[in-house]
């Protein structure tokens, strides 16, 4: 879709939230956001304007001192409003002939899978609330009634939520669909509302799963070898508690680390892998022909105690053995992985 295309969706989400659906003879649109107010006037005059039967108007309500904002070559009207907290718009053209018009655009772009995001994006900034407590963090989209629409495009997300009726709102929660409403951009449209998603957003931390849940998963990324920090990011849990569960899983025998370096690399039993590094990489290459400890570490220009401590930790690992004085290189079936 072009980029007037999405804006049309998301003014079908705004007016699909906000707006007066229900007359026939005008259309309407009321918010605080004068962005979303220019949004939605923009949109309706490059639709309409060639007709001749565009005329909108602006209708402005604030207390006494509050200061509004008006759309130039359009008429505005203000009037004072005790109640409110602050000024708020109705944007509104009247006319049978393009009231049809836009209700037939509305139900195209709705019938239309790829505009969904877009209209979900203006129906949060219309409805929606970004929710904050000691103890719960939630998304809400204030509606008096369910709707199946919508609900639809809740499940293709894959969503949590719920309607509750004497809140008259759907309420969304988990980590999942925070990082969901992220990824396509859901609250951007509102700019407070974006502000306030993403300073919420920013302050989870870990996921929560349930119990056992890293016991029984972490296994099954270790198919080849990963090390714990590289675990931590695809759990989003913390490097230290992903080497709890991996040291509780070795206790088991369920996994099994090679040191490299300083780091450990973890891969699960049973396991076709010997992870090695370059430097003992070396030795195995010069025991292509037997050779006595001295010999290796004139070769690596090294001490002959570095040299035998690390063909005793090649021999531990099954790679090579010592015969009559002699080190040996050992065939072995499994892949040697060297990092």
């Amino acid at each position: 879709m072009d980029d007037f295309e999405s804006k049309i969706a998301q003014c079908v989400g705004l007016w699909l939230a906000e707006g007066d659906n229900k007359t026939h003879s005008e259309v309407t649109f009321t918010n605080n956001c004068f962005p979303l107010i220019k949004l939605f006037h923009h949109v309706s005059k490059r639709l309409f304007l060639s007709s001749g039967d565009f005329r909108p108007r602006l209708y402005s309500y604030k207390k006494e001192g509050q200061k509004i904002k008006k759309i130039l070559s359009i008429q505005n009207n203000e009037y004072f409003d005790k109640r409110a907290r602050k000024p708020y718009y109705i944007y509104r053209f009247s006319s049978v002939k393009l009231t049809k018009i836009w209700k037939e655009i509305v139900r195209k772009f709705k019938e239309d899978e790829q505009y969904h995001i877009k209209i979900l994006q203006g129906f949060f900034a219309g409805e929606g609330n970004v929710k904050s407590g000691k103890k719960n963090r939630a998304l809400r989209i204030a509606q008096k009634y369910r709707s199946k629409f919508f609900e639809v495009i809740f499940d293709q997300l894959q969503l949590t939520y719920n309607f509750r009726i004497k809140e008259r709102s759907y309420i969304f929660w988990s980590r999942t669909t925070w990082d969901i409403f992220a990824k396509h951009q859901i609250s951007d449209l509102h700019p407070e509302k974006k502000q306030r998603f993403e300073t919420i957003h920013s302050q989870f931390k870990e996921y929560h799963y349930p119990k056992n849940y890293l016991l029984t998963s972490i296994p099954k990324q270790l198919k080849k070898p990963k090390t714990a920090k590289e675990l931590s990011k695809i759990f989003s849990r913390s490097q230290a508690r992903v080497s709890e569960i991996l040291i509780e899983l070795k206790k088991q025998n369920k996994v099994e680390d090679f040191r490299v370096g300083s780091k450990n690399h973890w891969v699960r039993i049973p396991h076709n892998f010997v992870i090695i590094s370059k430097v003992k990489e070396k030795y195995l290459n010069i025991l292509k022909v037997p050779c006595q400890t001295y010999q290796i570490a004139k070769t690596l220009g090294v001490t002959h105690n570095t040299s035998r401590n690390r063909l005793s930790e090649l021999e531990k690992l099954r790679l090579v053995e010592k015969k009559e004085k002699l080190w040996h290189k050992k065939k072995t079936s499994k892949i040697i992985v060297v990092l």
